[in-house]
């Protein structure tokens, strides 16, 4: 599936935090890049609304909330496609698309600033590369069963989820704090609950022109100290607003 902007954590964000090109309060303008002499990318989000941007200079908390395409786009120009790949599969885990016969790639701007991927990636895998931003920059791989023992407690199985350091714990509670806010002051707003945090981040995607968009929402909660994760895909045209409702009907 293509996973939209719910892969901006996972690429530009995350590796301009673990670079240090960024931190909460750093500022950007809501302005697009020159790609081949034309401007790229266009803005869809509540203050910015279709093929609009406003110039203006914005927070990155607030270009992650209202999920700016223009502020990504501009850390990848940075940062530089080819660094951004590297990080998102070396370093999240993400099965993107090095190069295949017919020429595809996922190192270049679209895939990585807005999540337009040459085939997708799985929800499993998506879920899974947000898994240390809620466990201090530790990467887990998903797993069900955890232990099996017998009567006498003998081990016959065990999983672990093969845990590794993969960024910087200050990378991983900054970007935490960022997808906190994207719950509270942004596009995630519906996923709110009275007796829990959430932190996540929304996205929508195109599958092709003659299909409607579908949405997603990737989350944990509590923020602090993760139990539980929820990813809700919805397909045929909802937003992603109706995904975080979802979710939060499912953290209840």
């Amino acid at each position: 599936r293509q996973p939209g902007s719910t892969i901006k954590p996972l690429t530009t964000y995350g590796l301009a935090l673990e670079s240090n090109l960024i931190q909460w309060g750093s500022v950007y303008e809501d302005a697009p890049i020159k790609i081949n002499g034309e401007d790229w990318p266009t803005n869809y989000s509540e203050d910015s609304s279709a093929m609009v941007y406003s110039r203006k200079n914005v927070f990155v908390y607030q270009a992650l909330a209202k999920s700016y395409n223009t502020v990504p786009a501009q850390l990848c120009q940075a940062l530089t496609p080819q660094a951004v790949f590297d990080f998102a599969t070396q370093k999240m885990g993400l099965n993107l698309l090095d190069q295949d016969e017919n020429g595809f790639t996922d190192i270049d701007y679209s895939p990585l600033t807005v999540g337009a991927l040459s085939y997708g990636i799985t929800l499993e895998n998506l879920v899974n590369g947000y898994i240390p931003y809620g466990n201090g920059g530790t990467y887990a791989k998903a797993h069900i069963i955890s232990k099996v023992e017998q009567g006498n407690h003998e081990l016959i199985y065990e999983n672990n989820g093969d845990p590794k350091k993969v960024i910087d714990s200050e990378t991983a509670y900054v970007m935490n704090k960022l997808l906190q806010n994207v719950v509270n002051n942004g596009t995630g707003t519906a996923a709110q609950l009275s007796n829990k945090h959430v932190a996540g981040k929304t996205g929508t995607a195109q599958i092709n022109a003659n299909e409607p968009n579908h949405a997603l929402f990737v989350s944990f909660a509590p923020y602090s100290n993760p139990e539980i994760s929820v990813t809700v895909q919805i397909p045929n045209g909802y937003t992603s607003s109706n995904a975080a409702e979802l979710a939060s009907n499912v953290y209840k």
